[in-house]
């Protein structure tokens, strides 16, 4: 039976984040199904107009979560908590990109919050080359555990013979920054004296790791 060896190769890679994502939520509570199923419609709508304007094309404005549930209160009356039925909560989460562009996310920050059409707001940054990434992560890694092979095999006197296994599960570690949460009210002076906000971000740099094991059989 051969003797088999195990080595375990890694890489990691510092990726250059080029594309902005936004992700929208919003929710509002409706007295009957059909008027939430109606308000949460009139609201994608109005919301694809504004960034319409902006040169954001609507088929790239992607639902990412939509849901309609009942919705309760609960009160304390007697020594007793009642269950009080106060309608229907709709939440949808949207989610749109485009190439890092500061102006171009200043007017979108803008048209938003000027028109209230989103509770929750949250950028994150992506590269969009990740793809290629991935590729050359899983090369280095391969070419890290043979190096380290070639190590053990001079260290400990064994003579390799060949390859018997390859071993590749890729985790997922994320391929985006953190996420700036943008939901704090704007005071509306402030939105009505102005027709962009100034906006400056630099996005940190992305780090992604992959790793192989790679079997050897020895003498």
């Amino acid at each position: 039976m051969d003797r088999i060896i195990k080595v375990v190769g890694t890489s990691k890679a510092t990726i250059k984040a080029d594309t902005t994502n936004i992700q929208l939520g919003f929710e509002e509570i409706l007295p009957t199904y059909e008027e939430a199923i109606s308000k949460s419609t009139e609201t994608i709508n109005k919301i694809k107009k504004a960034l319409s304007a902006l040169k954001i094309k609507k088929e790239d404005i992607k639902t990412r979560q939509f849901n309609i549930d009942t919705f309760y209160e609960y009160k304390n009356e007697n020594d007793t908590r009642k269950k009080i039925f106060k309608g229907y909560r709709y939440y949808q989460q949207l989610v749109f990109s485009f190439k890092n562009d500061n102006e171009l996310l200043g007017k979108i920050l803008f048209s938003l919050v000027k028109h209230k059409l989103s509770s929750d707001m949250k950028i994150f940054f992506t590269c969009s080359e990740e793809n290629n990434f991935s590729k050359k992560l899983i090369e280095d890694a391969i070419a890290d555990a043979m190096n380290k092979g070639q190590i053990i095999e001079k260290a400990s006197k064994v003579k390799i013979k060949e390859i018997s296994n390859i071993d590749y599960s890729s985790f997922s570690s994320p391929v985006e920054t953190s996420r700036y949460d943008l939901s704090r009210s704007v005071n509306d002076n402030a939105v009505m004296m102005s027709s962009s906000y100034n906006v400056d971000i630099q996005p940190e740099d992305i780090i992604k790791e992959d790793s192989v094991t790679v079997s050897f059989t020895i003498e």
